[in-house]
């Protein structure tokens, strides 16, 4: 229990680290604020779950997948619920037209390889060659990031004076990478632990404590950036978060390792689904590209009853 407890504590603190040293970068070459949001907040406060993933994988346990079904569900239900109540969530046109779709895309992905078996392979599951395809798709959508304009972009600073700055935000990642991959090892050995003792699945284990747990990242930057009225990062890093766990970390664990799959995240993958058309939905319910505070308490209500139903299965 301790080693579970000093792994999650390590994997925040690394994951933040991460994001220090590569928002300090990108702010310095000068990038929207939505670019940062999605890319690099989105992919750093990730890193948990890739960690965990890997080590899942190599394993051989249902942790990993889990983990990251349970994360992106908490993420699209939970924390957007909680930044909606907070304060509503307004939205940019192009951002609907062209992000929310591509989350959508990504779900759509996913859950071809995950449980279609599209190159014709032997299990359930993500074979290399799956996985390759999700990872060509995660290049593909950093890629159209890249390129994209937007308005909000931030002015670059090139003084002599702000050099340091970059060896310093380097050793951040350095030492947030280095320790979310340590965290990860003790996490996944913690689970396994209390799975045992508690008398519960290791998938369930994955789809909430853990899930919770690597969220812890999201949900903090998420509420100071709402309180702020920043909702470039606000809802930027939930989707660049949720993309790049379906794609990037599928992609990069499944081409290490294949990743067999259970059955019972059929479930779990649906409601994902779901929950991904009802936020592009909720842009044209009401006020126009706008998450209310009524359908924020509505996404989170949601969550709570899902936690209930993956806790009444077991």
């Amino acid at each position: 229990m301790f080693l579970f407890v000093l792994g999650f504590f390590i994997l925040v603190k690394g994951a933040n680290f991460v994001i220090r040293g590569a928002t300090s970068i990108a702010r310095f070459l000068g990038v929207s604020e939505w670019l940062v949001g999605v890319v690099i907040v989105g992919i750093g406060t990730s890193l948990p779950e890739l960690a965990i993933n890997i080590t899942s994988a190599w394993q051989g346990t249902p942790v990993g997948v889990g983990t990251i079904l349970g994360s992106n569900i908490f993420n699209m239900l939970g924390i957007m619920g909680i930044i909606a109540f907070v304060a509503p969530v307004a939205l940019r046109p192009e951002w609907i037209k062209r992000d929310l779709p591509i989350n959508i895309g990504a779900v759509i992905a996913s859950g071809a390889v995950l449980f279609l078996s599209i190159t014709g392979g032997d299990f359930m599951g993500i074979t290399r060659l799956e996985a390759l395809l999700l990872f060509i798709l995660f290049i593909a959508w950093m890629r159209f990031m890249a390129v994209r304009k937007d308005d909000d972009v931030i002015q670059p600073h090139y003084e002599k004076a702000d050099i340091a700055a970059w060896h310093i935000s380097a050793l951040l990642i350095v030492a947030g990478l280095v320790g979310v991959f340590l965290g990860s090892d003790w996490v996944i050995s913690g689970a396994e632990k209390i799975a045992r003792y508690a008398g519960v699945s290791e998938s369930l284990i994955g789809l909430t404590v853990i899930a919770l747990g690597t969220s812890i990242p999201e949900i903090a930057i998420s509420l100071s950036a709402i309180i702020k009225r920043n909702v470039s990062i606000a809802v930027g890093n939930i989707l660049g978060s949720n993309i790049f766990d379906l794609l990037g970390i599928f992609g990069i664990a499944g081409i290490i390792v294949p990743i067999e799959v259970l059955d019972i995240f059929v479930f779990d993958y649906l409601y994902l689904l779901v929950t991904a058309i009802l936020i592009f939905a909720f842009m044209f319910i009401g006020k126009r590209y706008t998450v209310s505070r009524t359908q924020g308490l509505f996404l989170f209500l949601l969550y709570l009853a899902y936690i209930l139903i993956i806790t009444l299965r077991g």
